[in-house]
């Protein structure tokens, strides 16, 4: 006889909840709960442990990760929305920064208008930098497995992950969105999820950084390059037909990117004139970075950008050679056919030209810089950095470290790592955000984890769009294909750099192919109908 149930709970009711307790209890012991307990090697507990990336709203500067959220020092719980103990010292916000004017209003500035609560940069500092935080080991053992996974070249070594989001910590909703443009989705997949080896162009020769430009005088027998155009529209999108149509050719790639602060009207009034170009090759950003002067936003939507031109001509029999950053305030002096001649030149081809001028500007990146209510600030904490891993972190942290010849301290919160196989310290530069990069460079940058590291390193750094790509290239295999040029006529000889009409003559003569701060849309268009002729 079958047995009889009076009342009780069935035996088959009690497995079932046996095996739920039990189900819960072993997620909850692989679930990595927060950077105090690293682990050095991992294994997914997920089919996609970087969807966890955009697929968990972690708060509080954590981030997403193989099925769970990586949380700083002093907080935790599912979505990192819990603290379990304080780690920061007091701070203050600081705006006293050469150049600009009218100074901020720290009556608008608090910590609730910031990208990233400010203590919790306190606390993700101490937890790799103080000995009470375990960081010494946790340290030493991500710098030796970046020793072996970089010398393996294991782009899809989900350890290099894990090692690089317990690192460049804490993440703001900007750098989580940088990360969806390098990583992707398994369908489809961004640069760093289907990496590929991109090797650097040989030996090349030694060329002038102002050489003297001679054309074909019949343009249409030169050789040409096909281009990919990065154009910025921070302010005044009016402006864009006129910049688009002074350099369109159906032949060539543009993506548009719209800072998100632009209202509504604003962007539909972009929209519509990107909508005009109906060959395809004119793209606006989908998802899109708010920029601030100062602010690594800046380098986010331009390295989202060069993502997009790659996407856009990923099988192209004529892939591009070369991608242009543009603002909307920006002109070109020349017929763009004269740049794919140039760029097309045997000694240029393979070139990345931007301008390094290195000033010693410490201070840009030995202080924390981060964005309050659109503002670039930076944080002070008056009592020292005793309170976020100790006074003489530095010197205590490189002795630490001394085994492991791939990390160099960059500056007082976050260090990089030097770029290829040459375990040499990485030297930081600095100069102009402007640029005309090759594809194989861009290519790498994208998709190489040491580069997106040295990326993320620069978070907190003041300015990091005039120093990002110059310490990328020349600590990079590419750094024998730098000229030291950007083309771009700046005049820097009087206070105000807008282009005026009385420079109608110099930038006739110029060598340079674009001008910046052209303001004036009469002086935009002397530039189209009197400078650019003269070129032809």
């Amino acid at each position: 006889m079958a047995p009889t149930n009076n009342g009780g709970p069935s035996y088959g009711f009690i497995i079932i909840i046996f095996i739920v307790t039990a189900a819960v209890l072993i997620s909850l012991g692989l679930r990595d709960t927060g950077p105090s307990k690293f682990k050095r090697k991992i294994t997914p507990i997920i089919s996609d442990p970087l969807s966890s990336v955009t697929d968990f709203a972690c708060r509080n500067g954590g981030i997403g990760f193989n099925g769970a959220c990586i949380c700083p020092l002093g907080w935790s719980g599912y979505q990192c929305d819990y603290v379990d103990g304080l780690c920061g010292g007091e701070y203050e916000f600081d705006f006293v920064y050469p150049g600009m004017s009218p100074d901020p209003d720290p009556l608008h500035v608090s910590p609730a208008t910031c990208v990233l609560p400010p203590d919790t940069l306190c606390c993700w500092r101490k937890q790799l930098l103080d000995e009470k935080a375990t960081a010494s080991t946790t340290v030493r053992s991500l710098a030796a497995l970046h020793e072996s996974d970089i010398k393996n070249r294991k782009f899809d070594n989900y350890n290099n992950w894990n090692r690089l989001f317990h690192i460049y910590g804490p993440w703001s909703e900007s750098d989580k969105q940088m990360l969806s443009y390098l990583v992707g989705t398994p369908r489809t997949p961004g640069p760093l999820r289907a990496a590929k080896m991109v090797h650097p162009p040989p030996a090349l020769p030694q060329v002038s950084s102002s050489p003297e430009l001679h054309f074909e005088p019949d343009h249409t027998k030169a050789k040409r390059t096909r281009l990919a155009f990065v154009i910025m529209v921070h302010m005044d999108p009016g402006r864009l037909g006129g910049l688009l149509e002074s350099i369109y050719s159906p032949d060539h790639l543009y993506v548009v990117h719209l800072d998100a602060n632009l209202n509504h009207w604003q962007t539909q009034e972009a929209r519509t004139t990107v909508e005009k170009y109906k060959q395809g090759n004119v793209r606006l950003m989908g998802r899109r970075f708010a920029g601030t002067w100062g602010d690594i936003s800046l380098v986010y939507m331009n390295i989202a950008c060069i993502v997009e031109l790659l996407q856009m001509d990923k099988n192209s029999a004529s892939p591009w050679s070369h991608v242009i950053n543009l603002s909307i305030y920006d002109a070109p002096l020349k017929p763009i056919y004269r740049l794919e001649e140039f760029l097309a030149m045997e000694e240029h081809k393979d070139r990345n030209f931007i301008n390094v001028e290195d000033l010693g500007r410490n201070d840009r990146r030995q202080n924390l810089h981060i964005t309050c209510n659109r503002v670039n600030t930076r944080i002070l904490f008056p009592n020292g950095m005793q309170a976020c891993g100790g006074d003489t972190y530095a010197e205590d942290f490189q002795e630490r470290i001394s085994s492991a010849s791939n990390i160099t301290l960059v500056n007082n919160w976050m260090y990089l790592i030097p770029v290829g196989h040459e375990h040499t310290p990485t030297v930081y530069h600095e100069g102009s955000q402007w640029h005309i990069l090759s594809r194989a460079f861009a290519e790498w940058f994208v998709s190489s984890i040491e580069s997106v590291e040295m990326l993320f390193s620069f978070k907190f750094t003041f300015i990091p769009d005039e120093s990002m790509f110059q310490t990328a290239i020349l600590n990079s295999p590419f750094k024998h294909t730098h000229i030291n040029n950007h083309y771009r006529w700046i005049n820097w000889k009087r206070g105000n750099i807008n282009v005026l009409a009385e420079d109608k003559d110099e930038l006739k003569r110029t060598n340079h192919f674009f001008a910046r701060k052209v303001i004036d849309p009469k002086v935009f268009e002397m530039i189209m109908t009197e400078v650019v002729p003269a070129w032809k």
